[in-house]
């Protein structure tokens, strides 16, 4: 039987999310697309879950579309990239409105549309030797899967017109130095450092820590004054949740908070 391209599971609060195209540097295919759609779904309808890590199997996270698959559609091709950019946009448009944080764990390269899931994630740990490049450039393509939108946010317009046009290398700890990851571990830890920071996120205030997502996202749109407005909302809410009840209470009383899962 072959190996499933993309393996969910389930534990403690957490989901996991495993590319699993080891021999291909996890490159995406139309059928892992479609899969990453389904599983995110899932992911998306289990009250269960708190918190969910994204990894990638082998030596690589992701190497971006698969180029060979790419090419055995040569005679349809315009229609064939338009469907797998069309479905790996609306996972990550699916991963964005997540209610629960989501890690990456990034060994190995980040290219293409690899490097832009990574980016969609909410908290980004790779290993000392891991690499990010968009990579576009060098086989005559642009970009994709929201690497336009992510980069000049994250590092300046500059800095983006770099990565995408001259297709520069970030090495782990440049990347971290751009804020384009929050943490560099030893390779042979990056998996259990993402999975702690996953788990601490499950076992947390899962509701507030989702309407602190939302609200992270909405500052784009927002102008200042709406942007209080809607934390001022939030907070009030939060305040007379059962999680805000627990959180103050367990403050003033010296202890560690219990959150409801």
């Amino acid at each position: 039987m072959a190996e499933m391209e993309l393996e969910l599971s389930t534990s403690g609060g957490v989901a996991c999310l495993l590319l699993n195209r080891p021999g291909s540097l996890n490159a995406i295919t139309l059928q892992m697309a479609r899969d990453l759609e389904a599983a995110l779904e899932a992911v998306s309808q289990d009250p269960g879950v708190g918190a969910l890590l994204l990894a990638g199997a082998g030596r690589a996270f992701c190497a971006g579309a698969d180029l060979t698959e790419m090419e055995a559609h040569a005679a349809d091709r315009a229609e064939y990239v338009n469907e797998l950019a069309s479905r790996v946009h609306r996972c990550l448009a699916r991963l964005r409105r997540l209610r629960v944080p989501v890690v990456a764990a990034v060994g190995g390269v980040a290219a293409g549309g690899g490097f832009s899931l990574a980016l969609s994630c909410d908290l980004v740990v790779a290993g000392a030797s891991s690499r990010f490049v968009a990579g576009y450039q060098s086989v005559g393509l642009t970009p994709d899967a929201g690497s336009t939108y992510w980069l000049p946010r994250m590092v300046g317009v500059r800095r983006a017109q770099e990565l995408l046009l001259t297709g520069r290398v970030l090495t782990a700890p440049e990347a971290l130095a751009w804020g384009l990851i929050n943490a560099v571990a030893p390779d042979a830890e990056v998996s259990e450092m993402a999975r702690d920071w996953a788990r601490g996120l499950a076992n947390g205030p899962r509701t507030s820590l989702g309407a602190t997502k939302r609200l992270l996202q909405s500052t784009w749109q927002h102008t200042f004054a709406e942007q209080l407005d809607a934390e001022r909302e939030s907070v009030a809410l939060r305040a007379a949740s059962s999680e805000g009840t627990e959180g103050i209470r367990a403050f003033l009383e010296h202890r560690a908070p219990r959150f409801p899962s």
